[in-house]
Parts: structure tokens; C-alpha cells; sequence
């Protein structure tokens, strides 16, 4: 494969509170002695005061089946955090969710309900996820990609300025070079879809799922938003993730060749305060609605795996 760039131009479809338009991103194909892609993010602007969760919809740039060796992102002022994942059916079958290049405030956080592999989450402006190099036995780990996969780019924009604000993201992944051997890695995301937090109050609650047998974890760490004051992981009575800060979870990257977890399972537990006067449940709105969730990222893998309201691994 020659060295240089390959630029792959993308409509994207704005749905912005207050706004509505056309844009373009860039989907930039590398190739090389360093492989890898880079999507320039199109600009999303949110009103004075509000908060708005995007989802751009895209698809890899590569022409072969692609690994996945590092992750890295720098987002701009107003972006709180983004989210990368693969969409699947139910028979976890890469399917596209939203045409190629479409921008929406509507239809985001799939990661709550569906079948969907997650790839990499950001809370800083500039941040790196490398993968592990080697599984044991010496080779190095991987996210295994079909050619042109489908994948989305969840984005939550925060304005608490007096004025509109316009901001936006780059998105890269470097790539194993053709022909390396490697462990394929996927994610294991826990959900309960339960959640009912009476108003004025604080609640707090406890779920264990089962994980893939025989498998390592090399990475783990939850999500929950705004009205959670903890969350957790452990197995058994051993705890391994404390996040007291949702804004800024706990991740664990545990020495390789990772942490096996005993026959109890994966236990997570999420703790809230609910100020409002209404009852809040489980829901897609990072402002008024709550979640609980324990990612990680194992393997060997041959696919993605989630638990829902106890029930997996699926």
C-alpha cells in the first residue's frame, strides 16, 4: 500500500435545537507504514443554556478488514464527552442505523438498549486509548472491523455560556498493519433498565452479571450521568472500580495479561440523589433521565457482549 492520504468527503445532517443545515465532516484514510483513519467531526452548535446529545453516523474508510491498536480524540470547548461504537441486529450482524453522514440530536445513546459493540469514550479534551501489546502470548491486542463497518460517534454538548456555542471534534484510530496476527478485544456493557429514583431522595442499586467464560479484561470503568454520586465495580468483595465523579469516570487497566473474574460474576453498583421533585428513570436524556452502566473490554473475542437487567452475557 502506498504512503499518503485518502479523503472521503461526507454529507451530514444537522438537527441541532435552534439549528438545522447541511455540513460536511472528513473521513480521511492513512495509509502507509502506520495505518490508521481520521474523521474531522462537523460542527454542532447549541443554544445559550442547553444541552444537547449528538449522534453522527458513519462508516470505516477501509477496504479490508481493519484491527484497531490505538484510539485518540481532541474535542473543542461545549463537548463534554463522546462515545464510538458498532451497531449490530439481533443476530449481531453490523447494520447501519442512520444513512452515512447524518448528524442528529435524536436517536442517540444506543448503547443503553441495543445490540452495540463499544470502541472508545472521551472526557477530556485530548485523549489517547492504547491497546495492550501483548495477550500472554505475545501477540498484541486488537478491534477487529469489517471493511466499510458501520460505526456512531455519540457526542454530548454542554453551552453554559451567555452566547450560542459551535464545537466539534477529530476522531482517529491507528491500525495493526495488514497481515499482523493479533487477540481480537470487544466490549462487555452491563445495563439495568429499571431505574426508578423517587424525588428528593437518594437510591442506590446493585446488579451482578454473569461475564464470558474464560475470558480476561484488560480495561474497565461505568457510566451514569448527571444525578449519580457514585458507581462501581467489583467481583465478588473485591473491589476494582470507584467512580465518584461522573463526569470523569475511574478506569482500570489492570497489568496484562488482565483480570479474570471468579465465578460470582460482574457486580456494579450505582448510587443517586434525585433534588427534583419528579421521579426519575432509566432514559436517554444525559439531563434528566438516569443510567447504570459497567463497560469493559475483554478477551479472546469473537463479537461484542452486553448484559440486560441481569441477563447475559448476550
Amino acid at each position: 500500500m502506498k504512503s499518503g492520504f485518502i479523503f472521503a468527503q461526507a454529507s451530514a445532517l444537522i438537527c441541532a435545537l435552534g439549528y438545522s443545515g447541511i455540513a460536511s465532516a472528513d473521513v480521511i484514510f492513512i495509509g502507509g507504514f502506520e495505518p490508521g483513519f481520521q474523521i474531522e467531526l462537523p460542527e454542532m452548535t447549541v443554544a445559550s443554556g442547553e444541552a444537547t446529545t449528538f449522534c453522527y453516523f458513519t462508516r470505516i474508510p477501509n477496504a479490508n478488514p481493519s484491527a484497531i491498536r490505538r484510539w485518540s480524540s481532541t474535542m473543542q470547548s461545549g463537548l463534554h464527552h463522546l462515545v464510538v461504537y458498532t451497531t449490530y441486529d439481533s443476530a449481531w450482524q453490523p447494520i447501519e442505523l442512520q444513512p452515512e453522514g447524518t448528524l442528529s440530536n435524536s436517536g442517540c445513546n444506543q448503547d443503553i438498549t441495543d445490540s452495540t459493540g463499544w470502541l472508545y469514550s472521551a472526557h477530556d479534551p485530548v485523549n489517547m486509548l492504547a491497546l495492550p501489546t501483548d495477550d500472554g502470548a505475545g501477540l498484541p491486542l486488537a478491534f477487529e472491523l469489517q471493511s466499510n463497518q458501520p460505526i456512531a460517534i455519540e457526542m454530548y454538548v454542554v453551552n453554559t455560556t451567555g452566547g450560542s456555542v459551535t464545537t466539534s471534534a477529530v476522531l482517529r484510530a491507528d491500525l495493526l498493519p495488514d497481515g499482523t496476527q493479533f487477540s481480537p478485544t470487544a466490549s462487555y456493557t452491563t445495563s439495568n433498565l429499571n431505574l426508578s429514583l423517587p424525588p428528593m431522595s437518594t437510591s442506590t442499586f446493585t446488579y451482578t452479571c454473569p461475564v464470558p467464560a474464560g475470558v480476561r479484561f484488560w480495561w474497565l470503568s461505568t457510566r451514569t450521568h448527571r444525578f449519580a454520586t457514585s458507581a462501581s465495580i467489583s467481583d465478588n468483595t473485591t473491589q476494582l472500580v470507584q467512580s465518584t465523579d461522573w463526569e470523569h469516570p475511574q478506569i482500570l487497566e489492570p497489568a496484562q495479561p488482565g483480570y479474570q473474574f471468579s465465578g460470582s460474576g460482574l457486580t456494579y453498583s450505582c448510587a443517586y440523589l434525585n433534588p427534583t421533585g419528579q421521579t426519575i428513570h432509566t432514559g436517554l436524556s444525559e439531563s434528566s433521565d438516569e443510567v447504570c452502566i459497567a463497560i469493559g473490554f475483554f478477551y479472546p473475542a469473537t463479537r461484542p457482549s452486553i448484559c440486560l437487567n441481569n441477563v447475559g452475557p448476550l
